[in-house]
């Protein structure tokens, strides 16, 4: 194969990495502001018992 040609599939390759692992940051990041406010908002608000927490991150 050709440097040019090995050259474009390494940074294609290289960028599908890149652009996954960005990703993966971004959805962890945003899970755990999710799970942040719920915690919080129990916490806070003390209207409902802290047991119904996982009941109500399932039923969202």
């Amino acid at each position: 194969m050709r440097p040019q040609m090995r050259d474009v599939h390494s940074s294609a390759f290289y960028m599908f990495i890149t652009t996954s692992s960005a990703f993966g940051f971004f959805i962890d990041f945003i899970c755990f502001i999710y799970i942040s406010l719920v915690t919080f908002s129990f916490l806070v608000l003390q209207a409902k018992a802290s047991s119904l927490i996982s009941l109500d991150q399932i039923s969202a």
